[in-house]
């Protein structure tokens, strides 16, 4: 909710459930205050829950109402993580109405009401409200009603901002916002905002600047410190001369004798009377960041900058430069039920998912994730994540897929319990998967299937049965989505024709969103908010012009700048936090620093070891330059007693990155990036050389693993022409490059063979035998036959010649 203020009777309400504003529908009420009434509703357009805000002011004020709606808009045009979204402006009867994201948690006043706040989490809370300010204020809108209600504390974990631009609906004071124009008629003006958070000049009537909304940020920063108001206890009378005083106000701790902290000094410099006394709302920001980074450090050492790791939605906080655009992807996907990702490799698709998608999501309502990277069995991984969603120990809404291992989003291999027999029923009946994930979707909420790395299923699946059920399974899915199911895939755009290749497998592709290279704007954002969340600078802000420059249009421009942050990051200067220019420079800039640093790491192997390394990378790509995730005893086999220190010494480099499981079983290994295999020189190199044997020796792998399921049958076993460049592509290699379970393929290959070629000479020489002895018999026969004839010839011939004699006599 929006507000948590308990609903009244129904009949108090302007609006009822079922009623229709423009294309919402009104749910239910959620809440009401000062600035209007809060209804839950549905967008019937997008199919997405909203918060429906009825302002008080009525449209038979022209006047009132076109500076209602230009305010709203403006502030609609805000894409500031911690100012919450506007989605529509409009009118409805006699009142102008906003439509809101619609968020979950309680404002700061509900979590005050459960008792004090420790420190590091209310400067957290107040450092992100002071960014919201000063976005604002550098876009000519002030807020002018900051108050704890006014703050949402919202279960994604970015605090934010709510009635922006609304507050100022009904300030009756001429001023440069309003262009001197009174918004209330002239017999109702009165002190506009909530009098025990009102600055002096709001008091007196005077011209308001950005000011006011800094006075009002001290007096809730002090609230929260010294767990009251500083002029608790007071009419508006008596209020109205507090504010108005000459003394000046003292720390939330002053009556504790203690030497004033910096954020007791920042309290102080807030609440001065006079407005051009006050910090700015960039300077009270950058003065909390720099407190949020010192408590930070001290309780983590968590960096800013995630160098090549993909973002999780742990994450969502440090995750910038892509707001507007998953904004807009939320929308269509709530609309069309089915979205697909294209990108390059190293565009962040899976970053855009994890830190940006699915906490919007999840901003609209309760959500199930199943996420998977489809890997060498994608049924058996997909239903994995199936059996683990519906078991009763997950009951709520989990993100399955995004565990805090170092490859998120990517999850087990494992085997379904034998019971469940899961894997088979989704082989033998695809449209399974549809009824399951129906199953999944929790009271008014939604269940997601994110399938990460689509391309895996053409690079890394083995079995084109095991292919075709997978592609059949989600197709289904995406071709008659259940409610409330939702389907996110991420592939990368070369491999669309061979994915989408089967009619029946298009589907997920109906509709798609091409990631596109960020703007020059976002790449900064991505280097300076970070940094400033931490407290820190860039000595030379050049810096971060030169990094942006090297990498604009770079299909890899993400990962590259997060990598050569990250270096910067281990580089810096923290007596005076600041990212060096000289450490910059050394590094090679943006473009060197991956490669100096993945060379670095193999100009410290000897010769031997380095050729270990070369063997060890080659088995974690495919001839497509994609990375592949291979177990640890399969990534070791052959590679002598040596390999395990250089892959340990890789993974300490975070070039490799290692997985255990959640089965236990054997350790996952991969390449931390695609980007090592499109920048790092090297790397590349090593695959251009060995092109044709890693197509070999990738075929040789699928045939292996056939070979293996199916009990090693012999018809399985390659021969003629395919074994004869399969033996020389190993011979090029060299018998350490290939898995053990490939020799035993190959071997077992030529065994058949000698086999066979032995079975033929025993069948030639049989048939030999078979001949001749029928010749000799044929002969012998033949031999009889005239030995016969003979025989019967002297027989006639005796016997005319007896009677020959008898007829003489």
């Amino acid at each position: 909710m929006l507000e948590n203020v308990p609903p009244a009777s129904s009949s108090r309400w302007r609006l009822s459930p079922g009623t229709v504003v423009d294309q919402f529908e009104v749910v239910a009420p959620l809440g009401r205050g000062g600035m209007g009434e809060v209804y839950a509703a549905r967008d019937r357009q997008l199919g997405r829950n909203v918060a429906l805000k009825l302002l008080p002011t009525p449209t038979d004020d022209p006047v009132a109402t076109r500076r209602a709606l230009d305010e709203a808009r403006t502030t609609a045009r805000f894409s500031h993580p911690n100012i919450v979204t506007i989605f529509a402006v409009g009118a409805y009867e006699d009142h102008a109405y906003l439509a809101l994201e619609l968020l979950t948690g309680e404002t700061l006043r509900d979590r005050l009401k459960r008792g004090p706040m420790p420190t590091s989490e209310l400067v957290g809370v107040m450092a992100a409200v002071a960014g919201a300010l000063e976005d604002a204020h550098e876009r000519g809108v002030q807020h002018r009603d900051l108050k704890p209600s006014n703050v949402f504390l919202a279960e994604d974990g970015r605090p934010r901002v709510l009635d922006f631009g609304v507050a100022g609906f009904g300030d009756p004071v001429a001023n440069e916002a309003t262009d001197g124009v009174s918004l209330v008629p002239k017999q109702k003006r009165t002190a506009a905002g909530t009098p025990a958070y009102m600055a002096p000049e709001q008091w007196r009537g005077e011209r308001l600047t950005p000011a006011v909304d800094v006075w009002a940020l001290g007096m809730v920063l002090f609230e929260l410190v010294a767990g009251i108001r500083a002029n608790a206890g007071r009419t508006r009378d008596q209020l109205r001369v507090w504010a108005c005083a000459d003394a000046p106000i003292e720390g939330p701790r002053a009556a504790e004798h203690r030497p004033p902290s910096a954020l007791d000094r920042l309290i102080v410099d807030c609440l001065a009377r006079r407005p051009e006394a006050r910090p700015s709302s960039a300077q009270v920001h950058r003065r909390l960041r720099a407190l949020v980074a010192e408590w930070s450090a001290a309780a983590s050492d968590q960096p800013p900058f995630l160098g090549l790791m993909p973002f999780t939605e742990g994450d969502a906080g440090r995750f910038y430069g892509r707001q507007a655009e998953v904004a807009g992807f939320v929308d269509r996907l709530l609309a069309t039920s089915t979205l697909a990702i294209l990108g390059a490799s190293g565009a962040g698709k899976t970053s855009f998912v994890q830190a940006g998608v699915i906490p919007r999501l999840r901003a609209e309502g309760p959500l199930v994730v199943v996420g998977l990277r489809p890997g060498r069995d994608p049924m058996a991984t997909l239903s994995l994540q199936l059996f683990a969603a519906a078991a009763p120990s997950n009951p709520a809404a989990p993100t399955l897929s995004l565990s805090e291992s170092s490859t998120p989003g990517v999850v087990s291999e494992g085997v379904v319990p034998s019971d469940d027999g899961l894997v088979q029923a989704l082989q033998r009946t695809p449209g399974l998967l549809r009824a399951r994930l129906s199953a999944l979707v929790p009271p008014g909420g939604r269940a997601l299937l994110f399938v990460d790395q689509l391309e895996e299923v053409v690079t890394l699946t083995p079995s084109s049965r095991d292919q075709a059920a997978f592609l059949d399974a989600i197709s289904l899915v995406a071709d008659r989505a259940p409610p409330g199911v939702l389907t996110v895939i991420t592939l990368r755009e070369e491999f669309l024709s061979r994915v989408a290749a089967i009619p029946r497998h298009r589907p997920p592709f109906d509709h798609i969103t091409v990631l596109r290279n960020p703007t020059s704007a976002e790449l900064r954002q991505v280097l300076t908010e970070p940094a400033r969340q931490a407290g820190y600078a860039y000595d030379d802000p050049e810096i971060v012009d030169s990094m942006i420059q090297q990498v604009q249009g770079a299909r890899t421009a993400l990962p590259l700048l997060q990598f050569a942050a990250s270096k910067l990051w281990e580089a810096r200067d923290e007596a005076r936090r600041l990212l060096l220019r000289e450490r910059y420079e050394a590094m090679g800039g943006v473009s060197g620093a991956l490669a100096q640093h993945a060379d670095g790491v193999m100009e410290s192997l000897n010769g031997p070891q380095a050729s270990t390394a070369r063997a060890l990378w080659l088995r974690l790509v495919t001839p497509e330059r994609t990375r592949r995730t291979v177990g640890r005893r399969a990534l070791l086999d052959g590679l002598g007693p040596a390999a395990p220190a250089v892959l340990d010494r890789f993974i300490e480099a975070r070039l490799i990155v290692a997985r255990r499981p959640d089965d236990g079983t054997d350790e996952e290994l991969e390449l931390v990036h695609e980007s090592l295999i499109l920048d790092w020189t090297r790397l590349s190199g090593w695959i251009t050389q060995s092109l044709e044997e890693l197509i070999i020796v990738g075929e040789l792998e699928r045939a292996a693993d056939g070979w293996e399921r199916r009990d090693r049958r012999d018809s399985e076993l390659w021969t003629g022409d395919a074994l004869r460049d399969a033996e020389r592509a190993l011979e090029r290699l060299g018998s350490q490059q290939v898995a053990g379970r490939i020799r035993d393929f190959v071997t077992a290959s030529r065994h058949r063979v000698s086999r066979l070629v032995w079975r033929q000479w025993i069948l030639v020489i049989s048939a030999f035998v078979v001949v001749t002895s029928a010749a000799i018999a044929f002969a012998r026969g033949q031999l009889a036959a005239e030995a016969q004839r003979a025989q019967a010839e002297a027989q006639r011939a005796q016997a005319q010649l007896e009677a020959a004699h008898s007829a003489y006599l």
